[in-house]
């Protein structure tokens, strides 16, 4: 799963960082991956 944030929208990095990091810690990415079949998906390390 990858997200973009456009050149010239980068307030909204702040948004996207939280939003990242509450889904991961909240197991609610992994239980979609799961939902999806997703299999090997990699959690991305915070920068």
């Amino acid at each position: 799963m990858a997200i973009a944030v456009p050149k010239g929208r980068e307030q909204g990095l702040a948004f996207v960082a939280a939003f990242v990091k509450e889904v991961q810690s909240n197991g609610l990415l992994e239980r979609i991956q799961q939902q999806a079949g997703l299999r090997g998906a990699v959690k991305a390390e915070p920068k």
